[in-house]
């Protein structure tokens, strides 16, 4: 291919990539417009859209949700404000709502991930958001290796402040890999799920006719463990497991 035409696709390319997401921002603020109007379903519809165009925001998850919650969605509105989260995990607006609509959950389970030593560990872990970790990791390593560079290349004074550089941005990059670690191995961050049917039969195995061990309903948050045909096997917060059909749940973290 000549040069001129790869130039040109990759043109192409951007042009398209930019007119997507003008494309969603719009869609967003058509939303947020009919929103206002007290027109949920048209908000509800044109976020899906946007998110559909490439738009991945949390204020476009935190609205989506709102309006999930104004229709009476719980289980809706639960499974996009934990998308907002996953982004800005800090952000009170989205950590006030997410608790608000749990409060309008059916299903009161209690919670034996949140308590001790490990608990909390998970509980920080949570504040801080993949993008942010990422960041850090690879801002670290490119110093790193920028100082180690520095380091071989030159021979005066300079070399005793390259190592020492060098040595304290690697070791922070070690050390930020052990919360990542804990994080994308924690079920209850990066397995997440929540039930959007009204209700749900966690069986004993993936058919219709085992044993119910639970039964749940929307907004009821899960971990889940593995995938069956049209099962999935899920945890409760409260230690139980079960198998649920896939259709009435949703993953956070979309693949």
């Amino acid at each position: 291919m000549r040069t001129s035409s790869k130039i040109l696709l990759a043109i192409l390319a951007l042009s398209i990539a930019v007119l997507s997401q003008t494309s969603g921002i719009s869609l967003y603020q058509e939303g947020n417009s009919a929103y206002s109007d007290g027109e949920y379903q048209i908000a509800v519809d044109s976020y899906e859209k946007a998110i559909q165009s490439g738009v991945n925001d949390h204020r476009v998850y935190y609205n989506l949700g709102n309006a999930y919650f104004k229709m009476g969605n719980i289980g809706e509105a639960i499974l996009n404000y934990n998308r907002a989260r996953t982004i800005k995990p800090r952000n009170k607006d989205i950590l006030y709502n997410l608790k608000y609509a749990r409060e309008f959950t059916k299903d009161k389970i209690e919670d034996i991930y949140s308590s001790g030593f490990l608990g909390i560990i998970y509980q920080g872990i949570e504040k801080i958001s993949y993008y942010e970790i990422m960041a850090i990791l690879l801002i670290t390593s490119l110093l790193g290796t920028i100082a180690v560079i520095v380091f071989l290349f030159t021979k005066n004074n300079l070399r005793k402040w390259c190592a020492g550089l060098s040595i304290a941005f690697w070791a922070i990059f070690l050390i930020v890999l052990v919360p990542y670690y804990l994080k994308s191995n924690h079920i209850w961050e990066n397995n997440l799920g929540v039930v959007i049917a009204s209700k749900a039969d966690l069986r004993s195995a993936p058919t219709t006719n085992a044993e119910i061990q639970y039964s749940v309903h929307a907004g009821t948050e899960i971990a889940v463990l593995e995938r069956r045909s049209d099962y999935v096997r899920v945890k409760l917060r409260n230690g139980g497991e079960g198998w649920m059909q896939s259709h009435k749940m949703e993953e956070v973290v979309q693949e």
